[in-house]
């Protein structure tokens, strides 16, 4: 037998006992106080009330309504896929699915007065298999949690879901860094005066209500974070002028030559190019002697320090011989 947790009770609830519908009007400890249709009163203990005969939930306060806007900014296919998992969590917990007509019966394997919620999840976890959607109950308990604290912006996709302050006008985010800028030769401010400032310069330069274009003020708070960053705007008054004044780095590019320091011939092939650190002895390699050169001196263009040298070996040797004379 599968035993589920006795339902959650709330304020407001609307339970059925012994054939009245009554609504909870307070919970304090272990005992619930109850009132029917006639305002009449009535407390009792909670193991009184869920063992009463004929008791069930008649309505449940509605899930969370999603965050303005959010929904209609995701894409088709995700907002699709979350209301076709709302119509099944929703059955999970009420019995039937939602935008069904009043009066309408559950079907049986979802009844609230004769399954658990247990039972009733493993009823939808057989149903989805049926469907080709195979899900473990683990998900679909997660989905139904979900749910209930956040409604259907609880089952969407968040890989879809656009990124927090993604949609903040982009007026309010030139009104940031233009006022993190006027910070720099003013008294060190703090975020309120910030705020306060981008609130004038909507108003004042772009003619919009700051209280509808403003975010909330945590994604204020991190805007301004963001534009601030780095230029000390509410840190030191001294470091933030200094540092503003200071101009900005030179940056260029650098040509590494691929001959021989001095000699203007390449290097041989699968050398590191570097003189100092590559010879024939390092990479392995013995390169030809020039015509009409004795060796000697050809080989003194190699330094023997260099070859006795802790130097990584050149990438270019499969097989790296000990120091030599490089005169040999």
């Amino acid at each position: 037998m599968t035993v589920s947790r006795p339902p959650l009770l709330r304020v407001g609830d609307e339970v059925e006992v012994g054939g009245a519908v009554h609504t909870v009007t307070g919970l304090s400890g272990s005992s619930a106080r109850l009132s029917d249709v006639t305002g009449a009163e009535a407390s009792m203990t909670l193991a009184e009330l869920l063992s009463a005969p004929g008791f069930r939930m008649v309505t449940r306060p509605p899930a969370a309504l999603p965050p303005r806007g959010l929904m209609d900014a995701l894409p088709a296919e995700a907002a699709d896929q979350a209301l076709w998992w709302e119509r099944h969590v929703v059955e999970v917990i009420a019995g039937v699915p939602p935008g069904t007509a009043a009066g309408t019966r559950p079907r049986p394997e979802y009844d609230p007065e004769t399954r658990t919620l247990r039972q009733r999840e493993l009823a939808k976890v057989g149903e989805l298999a049926g469907l080709g959607r195979p899900v473990p109950l683990s998900t679909l308990q997660r989905l139904r949690l979900s749910y209930e604290k956040r409604g259907a912006w609880g089952l969407v996709d968040h890989r879809f879901a656009p990124r927090p302050g993604a949609r903040t006008d982009k007026r309010v985010l030139e009104a940031i860094a233009q006022a993190v800028g006027e910070e720099t030769d003013r008294s060190t401010g703090t975020i309120d005066r910030l705020r306060r400032r981008v609130e004038q310069i909507l108003a004042g330069e772009h003619g919009i209500d700051p209280a509808e274009a403003m975010p909330s003020r945590a994604t204020f708070y991190r805007l301004a974070a963001q534009a601030a960053s780095g230029k000390h705007t509410f840190g030191s008054a001294r470091t933030r002028r200094s540092q503003a004044k200071t101009p900005a780095g030179q940056f260029g590019t650098v040509t590494a030559s691929s001959s021989r320091a001095g000699t203007g011939r390449p290097a041989p092939a699968g050398c590191c190019r570097i003189p100092a650190r590559c010879g024939p002895a390092r990479c392995g390699r013995r390169a030809a002697r020039p015509a009409g050169s004795r060796s000697a001196s050809y080989g003194d263009r190699w330094s023997a320090a260099a070859c006795a040298s802790s130097a990584p070996r050149c990438t270019g040797a499969r097989r790296a011989r000990p120091p030599c004379d490089p005169r040999r």
